[in-house]
């Protein structure tokens, strides 16, 4: 089974692709992410093991070419790449 993690690169994405890759049925491990946020997880830290089961395509998931390309042959999608934003914080910075 070929899996893509989009968003792969950030905290909950290199966690899950670490537990993904130590299943049997998992072939491959695609994770698609930006960067944008700077999270480079995935990268530093404890070595992935089975690190040849993943691959890594630095792309926005606004980029339909790519994000078509990549979809090819992939078996189970996890959708993890968002922009998060905190437009009111400064109006209202604690809670009360």
């Amino acid at each position: 089974m070929r899996v893509l993690v989009t968003g792969g690169a950030g905290y909950v994405g290199t966690k899950l692709v670490k537990q993904l890759i130590l299943l049997d049925e998992v072939d491959r491990v695609i994770v698609y992410d930006n960067l944008s946020r700077g999270n480079y997880n995935l990268f530093i830290g404890e070595a992935i093991p089975n690190g040849d089961k993943v691959e890594f395509i630095q792309g926005d998931i606004l980029d339909s070419r790519l994000l078509r390309k990549t979809l090819a042959g992939i078996d189970f999608v996890y959708h993890l790449a968002a922009k998060v934003t905190t437009p009111f914080n400064q109006y209202r910075p604690t809670f009360l």
